[in-house]
Formats: C-alpha cells, sequence, structure tokens
C-alpha cells in the first residue's frame, strides 16, 4: 500500500482529485481507527491543497504519511507460535550457565502462549537485572531469535524528555515521531520484540514530561492499545509488541514500574564461570570471525581475567582477548617470529596496563578489637568491607557513618536487639551498654555508597568485640543477614565475596548454611585454600570465635 504515491505539483486538477480519493480509498481500508482514519485524510487532503502554504510545516506532514505507510495496521492477524525448545537451544548457544535464567524466561514464554490462546492481552514484561556486560542484552537477542521475531533496542539511557518517547507535535521546528513508532516503522510489524535498554536510567521527572509515566502506558496492556504519538497525532495499538527491558541497578526503579514486570537477577561470574565462557564462547566466536584456530589454557585464561580485568561481566576480557589476537596479526604481517603463548610470556601479547592493585592493604595476622571484616559485591566484584565499632561512656546513642543506605542502618539496630536479648549467653561486660554506653559503628570508604543487609553477622561481631573487648583476627571474613532472633540468612554474590576477599589474603569465612550452593561455584584453586564455616544460627559463630580457650579467659 502507498498512501503517499508520486505528489507531482505539477497535476492537474482532475488527477489530483482522482489521486486524493484513491488515498482516501486506501485509508478506508486500514485496520485502524476511525479517528486515526480522520486525520490521515486529513494529511491527505491538507498536503495536497495546501503544500505550497507552508513548506516546512508540510514536509512534516509527509513525513507523518511516511511514518503511517511504513508501520503494520494489522492486517493481517497471526496466532503467536512458541517453540521452547527452539528457544531453549539459541539461549544455551549463546550464553554459559544461568540455568535458573534461562528456565524463568522459558516459563514466562509459555505462560504468555497458552494465556494468550484465550485472545487477552498478556501482561508480562521481562526485565533482566545485573551489572553490565553479564549478557543481558545478549539473551533478548538470543530470546527473538528463537521466536523467530524482529528484534530492536531502544535505549533509554540518557533520555531527558518525555517527547523522545512519544514524539514532538509538528509545530515545533524539529518535531519528529518518538523512538517507539520510529522501532517499529524500521521493523515493519506490530509484533516486534523491543528491548528497553537500560530502563533505570528514566526514573526521573522534568518539565518535559513525566518519562516513568510514558514507560507505564507502554508497558500496561490496558493502557497500551490506545497509545499516542503526539508527531503523527495517531494512536497505535502496542498490544502485540513484546517489550523487554533491561537494568543495572533496580534500586533507581520506581515501584509503579518495578510492579509492571517480572523482575529476574543475573549474577555476576565469578572467575570460574569467566574461564569457562572465554573457553566456549568468546574464543570460539574470535576463533569463527578471523578463521583461526587459537586456543588458550585455563591457567593463562585465569591469569588474564585476574591481572587484566576488574568487571562484574566479560566484556574487558573479550576486549584483552582480541589485543593477543591482534598481536598475533600484527606480527605474522610484519613476518616475526610468533612463540608460543605461555604463562611466562602472556603479558607480552597485551599491550594493555594490569589493573591496579587494590588499594585496601591487610595484616591477617594481627587482631583488632570491633575491628571485623565483612564482604561487599561491586559492578567490578567481590571485595573487602571493614567494619570498626569504638564504645564510648553515653546513654544509648547509636552513631552510624560511612554512606550507608537505610536497609544497612536498620540492620545495625537488629544487631543491637539481637546482643540486648543475649547479655547472658554472651557474658556481656555491661549488661546496660545500650543505655549507659553510645555505640559509634563506621564502614570505611566514606565516598562510596554502601547497601544491602549481608552486613548482619560482620556488624554483629564487630559490636559484640568492642563490648567484651575481644580481639578478632584479620584473617577471617564474614557476610550475612542476621534476624533479632540470631537467624543468619542467605545473601547474594557469595561466591564473588570470597573470591574477592582471598585475593586480599583472607583464608577463613563464616557464610549463611543456604548459600553452601555458592561453594560450588568457587574455583577449585581457591576452595582448596580456604576453609568455609557454614552457619544458620549466630550462636555458631559465637562459639567459634568468642569462646575460644584464650578467650574463656578474657571473658570470665
Amino acid at each position: 500500500m502507498s498512501i503517499i504515491g508520486d505528489l507531482n505539483e505539477e497535476t492537474e486538477t482532475e488527477k489530483e482529485a482522482e489521486e486524493i480519493k484513491r488515498k482516501i480509498a486506501e485509508i478506508e481500508s486500514l485496520n485502524t481507527t476511525e479517528e486515526n482514519k480522520k486525520k490521515l485524510k486529513e494529511y491527505v487532503i491538507g498536503y495536497s491543497k495546501d503544500k505550497k502554504t507552508d513548506e516546512a510545516y508540510y514536509k512534516r506532514v509527509k513525513d507523518c504519511l511516511n511514518y503511517a505507510e511504513k508501520l503494520d495496521w494489522k492486517k493481517n492477524l497471526k496466532k503467536e507460535k512458541i517453540n521452547i525448545s527452539k528457544i531453549r537451544e539459541f539461549l544455551n548457544k549463546s550464553h554459559y550457565g544461568m540455568e535458573k535464567v534461562k528456565e524463568t524466561i522459558l516459563e514466562n514464554l509459555a505462560l504468555r502462549h497458552y494465556m494468550g490462546k484465550s485472545n487477552k492481552k498478556i501482561p508480562i514484561i521481562i526485565c533482566l537485572a545485573g551489572s553490565a556486560g553479564v549478557g543481558k542484552t545478549s539473551i533478548v537477542e538470543a530470546i527473538a531469535k528463537g521466536l523467530g521475531k524482529k528484534f530492536e533496542k531502544v535505549s533509554l539511557s540518557g533520555i531527558s524528555t518525555a517527547f523522545e518517547l512519544t514524539g514532538l507535535t509538528k509545530s515545533y521546528s524539529g518535531s519528529a515521531p518518538g523512538r517507539i513508532i520510529k522501532t517499529l516503522a524500521k521493523c515493519g510489524c506490530d509484533d516486534p520484540l523491543i528491548l528497553l535498554d537500560e530502563i533505570d536510567k528514566t526514573n526521573k521527572k522534568n518539565g518535559d514530561g513525566d518519562i516513568e509515566g510514558v514507560l507505564l502506558e507502554i508497558l500496561d496492556p490496558d493502557q497500551n492499545k490506545r497509545f499516542r504519538d503526539e508527531f503523527l497525532e495517531l494512536e497505535y495499538d502496542l498490544s502485540n509488541v513484546m517489550f523487554v527491558a533491561t537494568a543495572n541497578d533496580l534500586s533507581r526503579i520506581s515501584a509503579p514500574l518495578k510492579s509492571r514486570m517480572e523482575i529476574i537477577c543475573l549474577e555476576d561470574y565469578n572467575l570460574n564461570q569467566k574461564v569457562e565462557i572465554a573457553k566456549k564462547y568468546l574464543v570460539p566466536s574470535i576463533n569463527k570471525n578471523i578463521g583461526s584456530k587459537l586456543s588458550f589454557s585455563d591457567d593463562i585464561l585465569r591469569y588474564v581475567i585476574q591481572n587484566y580485568t576488574n568487571e562484574a561481566g566479560v566484556r574487558k576480557l573479550k576486549t584483552i582477548l582480541l589485543k593477543i589476537y591482534g598481536k598475533i596479526a600484527k606480527d605474522a604481517m610484519e613476518k616475526k617470529k610468533i612463540p608460543e603463548i605461555t604463562l611466562k610470556n602472556i603479558d607480552s601479547f597485551i599491550s594493555a596496563d594490569k589493573i591496579p592493585e587494590i588499594s585496601l592493604k591487610l595484616d591477617t595476622k594481627e587482631e583488632k578489637i570491633g575491628k571485623v571484616l565483612g564482604m561487599g559485591v561491586t559492578p567490578l566484584g567481590g571485595k573487602i568491607l571493614p567494619i570498626q565499632t569504638a564504645i564510648m561512656p553515653g546513654n544509648g546513642k547509636i552513631i552510624v557513618t560511612g554512606n550507608l543506605s537505610e536497609v544497612m542502618k536498620e540492620g545495625i539496630n537488629v544487631a543491637v536487639t539481637y546482643l540486648r536479648t543475649k547479655t547472658e549467653e554472651f557474658h556481656l561486660k555491661n549488661p546496660n551498654f545500650y543505655k549507659e554506653n553510645d555505640i559509634h559503628v563506621h564502614f570505611s570508604e566514606n565516598a562510596i555508597p554502601k547497601d544491602g543487609p549481608s552486613a548482619g553477622i560482620t556488624i554483629v561481631t564487630s559490636i559484640l568485640s568492642a563490648l567484651n573487648k575481644v580481639k578478632i583476627k584479620q584473617d577471617v571474613a564474614f557476610t550475612g543477614e542476621i534476624t533479632i532472633l540470631g537467624e543468619v540468612l542467605p545473601v547474594g554474590g557469595v561466591d564473588q565475596k570470597i573470591e574477592g576477599a582471598y585475593k586480599l589474603g583472607i583464608k577463613k569465612f563464616f557464610i549463611p548454611k543456604e548459600n553452601e550452593n555458592y561453594i560450588k561455584k568457587l574455583d577449585k584453586n581457591i576452595l582448596d585454600k580456604i576453609k568455609i564455616e557454614l552457619v544458620d544460627d549466630y550462636e555458631q559463630i559465637y562459639s567459634k570465635l568468642f569462646m575460644s580457650e584464650e578467650n574463656k579467659k578474657r571473658i570470665f
């Protein structure tokens, strides 16, 4: 169908009338609303009649007709077919592990398919959340391939106005359709898979429209049937579009927007997983693209990852591997002899600086009162999180420093309440500490925001050490949430935390018993050199740290 046709300024009046009549007939045949048809007719008649009056404006009218022509107005409605085995095959080919993530995706797609048999629109919007480089975008591409859908990415990072999504009305200079309509026109169908990339970067309102409000409309099947683009001044039904979102930081997404989506969290890769991804995906892919047969031993890959990358995903790793290939290609073109790649000479193949050594220095042989090592996870991997507690005469005031979230501040209150219930069992030197002392809990690195409940058992240990003046060795690290009853709850990223702490010389770890499955993810070279204590109640930690023969003497 061609709404526009050839608009010749010299066409005779009779021929123009016939052309307008033909276009109007085509508009009448469109599977769209009467309001849309009326507006399209106005464009055709107005363009033909008054195109010389305001060239700039009517150029924009012509653009409207062009976009309207490219959009699929659902002339051929088709039932969506889903082959779960095919989608699983694409996911497995492109991504290592992630079994829980893959199965959750497949379950959502299957539910969408079966509910769709009742001709109801399915309010299932997947949001893949995780650090940069863990494969969120490529997973969505694999889903699109498995479904046989056209795929387009709409990057939401940096969007500053709602008009970028909804279009800007034609009365403004530089006006154009929004990204949604542009994407659909490019696809030429009404049921593509559209990736809303980095949806966590668009949670602010400003004077140029409510960006989040537009997203809420787009992702709501009850509202997106009548999505309006302000440039076209037309409504378009988005309910056949499959939207998938990605996010790096869920805390930046509002509760209403989260409620529109099924959030699937992707964990950061640990060292062992990165080695496997390099062997099974990155290296074979590079070899295929350049016709190479190069391979790397596990030891070399492990060395490259630990010394040249500092990331949650594998983007930097791929960049470093390409540098190695580039070095070999350059030397081959210069007729230089290329030696076999070994651990001894791998640095000579990489034209990049090694990652700087971690600034935090630990003396794992020392003992400290009130200083305990927690563990955290950043987008760059696991790290040590020192926590210090000082006890002073006072009236029960709790002082908290270290740029902590409300969740972490609540964790300190939970720790104090728990210790108040254990004054006898833990032989506290001052049972009335909560009203006769002030407690200052400090987390190192003030400039870095800290969030999450996983420091619970570390906080209790730090406060207890300060209260009873018991030294804690600095060769042990902790992670785990705690309740006011002393129960130790599971947390995320335990394998990355242990790997990060191990790099700094930590060899002993207390982790929640329910996180035992994370131990299997650790590299065997690390696992053989560390000791892990699995606990489900804080009293187990107390008996290990505070009830040694030496400490018993101190306490009693």
